[in-house]
């Protein structure tokens, strides 16, 4: 299994991008089961592996990952992404990634759109927007501490929160059942791949404009007349993700998340796990929290990015 897993992913990260972590990794958990490779034990299991690996990269091939696709900015009307402050790329974050080879053979994945998001031009969506201006302001004066601690503890890569909550939950259970332990895992993150690609096929749909373009807009825009302006108005998650709002994959990979849990967890959202994090960004250190519910660990996650200030619309 370790074999399997460090030479899948060096095939992913190429060898360099993440080299030093994944060596690592394989290092420390080979202590940890304690085969010396003297034995020839260890080279038959590391060969099962490494087959494993090539199998599992060989089938990946040309999934559409690496392919250009061209993106070209709209005016800028409201509503429509433009590019977020501070970022370095000349396009949205990866607009290739809503064409990928679904995992599962799950089929198109433009049959999970998200639904209509509520237009600019609504009450509904000026509403929220007052409420992501007040709630994720770097400085705000009504966002309470839990809430900013809230922005900050679910930061992280959401796979790899998510993927250490599932541990909390599930992954103990299965310590000894490597057969099982697998088949979770890989649900788990084939849930959370398919979850990313139907994520971006609404964000390149509907095309929406981060919090960010919509507070720092000097016109007076929204059909009500107010005036929503602050041109220097910057979010407590700062820079904003270089990539259209709607929908949140933040949010969606804490769905996609809890699905797979909960249906190893015999269907019940009750839980008792302490979860923590050292990623928040703010130099908190160790954080953690303890959660008893599935719902609220996702509810928290599609939060903090309310809280964050980088979306208004989940």
């Amino acid at each position: 299994m370790s074999h399997a897993a460090h030479d899948s992913l060096t095939w992913t990260f190429h060898g360099t991008r993440n080299f030093g972590n994944l060596f690592k990794a394989a290092q420390d958990i080979l202590v940890k089961i304690n085969i010396s490779e003297t034995d020839d034990r260890y080279w038959r299991a590391a060969a099962i592996g490494r087959r494993a690996a090539v199998r599992v990269t060989n089938a990946r091939q040309d999934d559409k990952l690496n392919n250009f696709v061209n993106y070209i900015y709209q005016p800028a009307y409201p509503g429509a992404y433009q590019r977020t402050p501070g970022s370095a790329f000349v396009a949205p974050d990866t607009p290739q990634a809503r064409h990928l080879r679904t995992f599962g053979g799950i089929g198109d994945v433009a049959k999970f759109r998200a639904p209509l998001p509520p237009s600019v031009n609504s009450s509904e969506y000026e509403s929220l927007l007052n409420y992501v201006k007040a709630q994720g302001e770097r400085n705000s004066t009504v966002r309470t501490p839990y809430n900013t601690e809230t922005a900050y503890f679910w930061r992280e890569s959401s796979p790899i929160a998510w993927n250490r909550f599932a541990h909390n939950v599930i992954g103990n259970k299965y310590a000894n059942d490597v057969v099982s332990s697998a088949k979770f895992y890989a649900q788990l993150n084939y849930a959370h791949a398919n979850a990313a690609i139907a994520g971006w096929d609404s964000k390149a749909y509907y095309n929406t404009w981060r919090p960010v373009t919509a507070i720092r807009r000097t016109d007076v825009w929204l059909p009500s007349k107010r005036n929503v302006s602050v041109p220097t108005w910057t979010p407590l998650l700062d820079p904003t993700p270089n990539h259209q709002e709607y929908i949140s994959t933040h949010a969606t990979f804490g769905g996609a998340a809890a699905a797979v849990i909960k249906a190893w967890n015999g269907g019940r959202d009750e839980i008792d796990v302490i979860h923590s994090t050292n990623a928040t960004g703010a130099g908190l250190g160790v954080v953690s929290r303890r959660y008893t519910s599935i719902k609220q660990a996702v509810k928290d996650n599609g939060d903090s990015r309310i809280y964050g200030g980088v979306s208004a619309l989940m």
